[in-house]
């Protein structure tokens, strides 16, 4: 085994680390930059997710079935 330092990608996730505050950060921009290329979707327009946020939702909004 070898140590290789810090690490600064892992599973597709890059790693920022400040160490003067113990902080971690994760995030996946290239990953998913790297996907959009690959479906020919770069230029794409974004679009806002169909629900409005921080929506609840619980067991009694779910549909029900007939007899």
């Amino acid at each position: 085994m070898k140590d290789l330092g810090p690490a600064h990608h892992i599973l597709g996730m890059k790693i920022t680390q400040d160490g003067t505050l113990n902080r971690l950060w994760l995030t996946q921009s290239d990953y998913i930059r790297r996907i959009l290329d690959h479906f020919n979707l770069t230029t794409a327009k974004p679009a806002t997710t169909p629900l409005r946020a921080n929506l609840q939702l619980s067991w009694k909004d779910s549909p029900t079935s007939g007899p």
